[in-house]
């Protein structure tokens, strides 16, 4: 129920009040994936990728063949600069669960986006 009631805060934009929710239903479940997945979407939007990270991989220690998570792993990766991570984790959503389409969609098109951006001068390799 908290990390549900720390889903609303987030969608309403109160992100204390979100982490909040959050933090109680982790100290119930710490291994509670939406609750997980939910402070890391803080985390990154107040620039704690690296917290973001930790938060994501402790979901998959648990679901390794979780395709959301390798995507969102994805997207932080990116804003650590880190390509090659990124690459590596959207390539994993792609493959990990067939039956995930919109993630697999999703993973594609930000591997194209990247291949794109690498071809461009100056753009990163």
């Amino acid at each position: 129920a908290f990390a549900e009631m720390g889903g609303m805060f987030y969608l309403l934009g109160d992100l204390d009040r979100a982490a909040g929710a959050y933090e109680i239903a982790l100290r119930q479940q710490p291994n509670h994936r939406d609750a997980l997945r939910g402070m890391a979407r803080i985390n990154e939007r107040n620039g704690k990728m690296a917290a973001a990270a930790s938060q994501l991989q402790t979901i998959l220690l648990y679901n390794p063949k979780d395709a959301e998570v390798w995507l969102q792993l994805g997207d932080v990766a990116v804003h650590q600069g880190d390509e090659i991570r990124a690459r590596e984790c959207y390539l994993r959503a792609t493959q990990i669960d067939p039956q995930a389409s919109s993630v697999i969609a999703d993973a594609r098109q930000r591997l194209d986006l990247m291949a794109e951006m690498s071809r461009k001068p100056g753009g990163p390799k």
